[in-house]
């Protein structure tokens, strides 16, 4: 029972890790295509 409650916590915490790296590049994205637009 513990081996399965650690390979959730591992699945949890590589899914946090791929969303905030998605995060972050979908951030950089849309700030490049609003400074080409001439916005803010």
């Amino acid at each position: 029972m513990v081996e399965y409650a650690l390979i959730i916590v591992l699945i949890a915490v590589v899914a946090a890790v791929m969303l905030l790296a998605v995060g972050r590049s979908a951030n950089t994205f849309f700030s490049n295509v609003s400074s080409s637009l001439g916005g803010t």
